[in-house]
């Protein structure tokens, strides 16, 4: 079975960490960066929020940006790809990491060219 691990960490420092260690066990994945929920709505064109009340004081538009980290392992290689990603950052503060999850995901992961 196939599970995706999914890390969101919060530094430049973590998504290096991290990328380094899974590489070590030989694993692939990307990083992307990403923005809040809030944050895409306050810079979209497509909807803005208006620009008159209290609405827009509601939220804080400077949130940083976060990576997130995306892999596909074997399940039996969960245990050490989880290992592996606590010992990159275990002498990081804790606002510098995130959390990390996996979900089960199709049997089937193939190139689509």
């Amino acid at each position: 079975m196939k599970m995706l691990v999914v890390v969101s960490l919060g530094s430049d420092e973590a998504k290096h960490k991290v990328l380094k260690a899974v590489k070590d066990l030989k694993i692939s994945g990307i990083a992307v960066k990403t923005s809040g929920l809030i944050d895409s709505v306050l810079q979209s064109d497509v909807d803005p929020i208006p620009h008159f009340g209290f609405f827009r004081h509601l939220v804080d538009s400077k949130s940083v940006a976060n990576d997130l980290v995306l892999l596909i392992v074997e399940k039996d290689e969960l245990s050490s790809v989880k290992e592996a990603i606590k010992t990159s950052c275990a002498n990081m503060q804790s606002g510098a990491v995130g959390k990390m999850f996996a979900i089960e995901i199709a049997e089937f992961v193939e190139d689509i060219i």
